[in-house]
């Protein structure tokens, strides 16, 4: 039996201090849980920073399931090397960061991550939930897309972030 659960990422685009962006763009997440298992998809549309406005990435992340789930939000370049194109990141709750693992806890378990652009260039986020959590870091490469259970495709939650002057 599969249970969806929904995660609502919300990219917040504004000048200035990342806790005080101006304007909001969601993007949502989709995560199914199939006994131990999960599977979720994210919304495709891409973002795009700019760093002459100082703008951030803003993640709003809630676990509304009866499960809690690890979480791993990871940033590769464009060659597919792990990279971090952020400053440093503010938290609720404090110490929750992209590139290491967070429990959202079950039913309600909420995190929110904001982070300044940084470097220019192209970059993929990818989040993993539950199962796809493997150790205390991110892997090294991003891992492949595969198929889900009914032959349709399952994506590995990837988000596109440009970065640019």
């Amino acid at each position: 039996m599969r249970t969806a659960l929904a995660l609502a990422f919300i990219l917040a685009l504004g000048a200035g201090d990342v806790a005080h962006a101006k304007s909001v763009t969601k993007r949502k997440v989709t995560l199914a849980v199939d006994n131990l298992g999960c599977a979720h998809d994210v919304e495709a549309k891409p973002v795009s920073l700019k760093l002459a406005k100082q703008e951030a990435l803003g993640l709003r992340i809630q676990n509304d399931c009866n499960v809690g789930r690890n979480t791993l939000v990871c940033l590769y370049d464009a060659s597919g090397k792990l990279s971090n194109p952020f400053a440093a990141c503010t938290s609720v709750p404090p110490g929750v960061d992209v590139a290491a693992p967070f429990l959202l806890t079950a039913t309600g378990g909420k995190a929110e991550i904001d982070c300044a652009a940084k470097s220019e260039g192209s970059y993929t986020a990818l989040v993993l939930v539950g199962d796809e959590v493997k150790g205390a870091a991110c892997p090294a490469a991003p891992p492949k897309e595969r198929l889900g259970e009914t032959g349709g495709r399952t994506f590995n939650h990837r988000l596109a972030i440009e970065i640019v002057p």
